[in-house]
């Protein structure tokens, strides 16, 4: 039997996706002994702004728990508002999978173009995909896991700034005031199946920094 540690994890997946997409990192997190939960929410529909909100009112209900943060992509912004505009909440640690904090290169290029808009939605809205996040500067411990894998959708920019994931690039994912940085060797998606970075993940919610070699 697993001894359950003491806390929760909420998990929130990126653009375009739902909550299935955080699912094989939420079992290898359980496996790990951690209580967790998936916070999904509709990223076209809402802005960054709204869904920070809707994630504030979706943790109140662990009031009395520590409460740790994994988010993927625009997940990861949701999650950067979240903790700015709501410092009561009891979240310890967060790490961030492939977020540009720094705005995206590819959103910013889809935005010029109609279809690009209406694909991106209200991600690309105030504090959304194209836009430049404050420095963290509270008191929980974000780590961040970028990619170095150049397979994604990079190209319709005409090329990203080495390293990048293939859609989002190293550079922007380094956001001022983190705890911890890592880089890891897979895209944009495929981070989340990695089984090396579940390891990273999880220690970083152990311990409050990742491994390094």
């Amino acid at each position: 039997m697993i001894e359950l540690q003491g806390g929760v994890v909420v998990l929130t997946h990126g653009v375009l996706m739902g909550g299935h997409i955080m699912s094989r990192l939420q079992t290898r997190i359980e496996r790990a002994g951690w209580q967790t939960a998936i916070f999904d929410y509709p990223s076209r529909q809402q802005t960054v702004a709204e869904s920070a909100s809707a994630l504030a009112r979706f943790l109140r209900q662990f009031s009395g728990q520590a409460i740790y943060l994994v988010a993927h992509s625009l997940g990861g912004r949701v999650c950067l508002q979240c903790l700015q505009e709501h410092p009561e909440l009891n979240v310890r640690r967060f790490v961030a999978i492939g977020t540009p904090f720094l705005g995206s290169e590819v959103a910013q290029t889809l935005s010029r173009y109609r279809v690009g808009r209406w694909l991106l939605g209200e991600s690309i809205g105030a504090g959304g995909l194209t836009t430049v996040a404050a420095n963290w500067q509270g008191d929980t411990e974000i780590g961040v896991i970028a990619g170095s894998h150049r397979i994604g959708v990079g190209w319709v920019c005409g090329g990203l700034r080495r390293p990048h994931d293939g859609t989002v690039t190293v550079a922007s994912t380094r956001l001022p005031g983190l705890t911890d940085h890592i880089i890891e060797n897979h895209s944009h998606t495929l981070l989340l199946y990695s089984e090396h970075v579940a390891v990273q993940v999880i220690h970083f919610i152990d311990h409050g920094f990742f491994k390094h070699d």
